[in-house]
């Protein structure tokens, strides 16, 4: 890895070699021969040790017409602060906007408001859990300092590069098309 983090949540168990990792993985050319820097016991090379990493994933020429990358070479100096009582102070009438939005049928211009994609909020909150979920999720948006989307097949073949058999490479339906690598450290 060249630039971003995985930051090592935690292991389950003493010896199961699972490791959670939660973060960014940010790869630029052929760099990822480091991958797993810093998760339990990648310095060992442990054998048999599972990795699981969700990242924003390219999905066409599109993916950087959005404006979270329009704002955020301004958003990402501000005070965390000062950026999340400007998002609260406007987040409802963001809401009110994309809402008017998909029930117009123009749901695709959502991508120009400064809020998080609202689909990939669970239905099932109450009103009030989705408007936090919205607040921190379009926070989470504007606040990080590199966002770098890659292809799922690269970080695949990252993986794959560095000894990994992959077991999953896709998006999971289920948690609003996140992007998921899943590998197992060869023997």
């Amino acid at each position: 890895m060249t630039s971003g983090a995985i930051e090592v949540l935690g292991s389950i168990g003493n010896d199961t070699g699972v490791g959670m990792a939660g973060g960014a993985i940010h790869v630029r050319g052929d760099a990822g021969h480091r991958i797993g820097a810093g998760l339990p016991g990648a310095s060992r090379g442990m054998i048999g040790g599972e990795i699981v990493v969700d990242f924003y994933a390219i999905r066409g020429w599109w993916t950087r017409v959005h404006a979270k990358y329009l704002f955020r070479p301004f958003t990402k100096r501000m005070d965390h602060e000062a950026l999340l009582r400007l998002i609260d102070r406007n987040l409802d009438r963001l809401i009110a906007s994309a809402r008017l939005l998909h029930q117009a049928k123009l749901g695709v211009l959502t991508r120009f408001l400064p809020l998080v994609d609202l689909r990939t909020i669970p239905r099932h909150l109450p009103e009030s859990e989705k408007r936090e979920w919205a607040l921190l999720d379009t926070f989470d948006m504007f606040s990080p300092e590199h966002d770098h989307p890659q292809r799922i097949e690269s970080v695949a073949r990252m993986f794959k590069r560095n000894g990994a058999d992959v077991t999953f490479a896709g998006y999971l339906e289920d948690l609003d098309r996140a992007a998921v690598v899943r590998a197992v450290k060869r023997k």
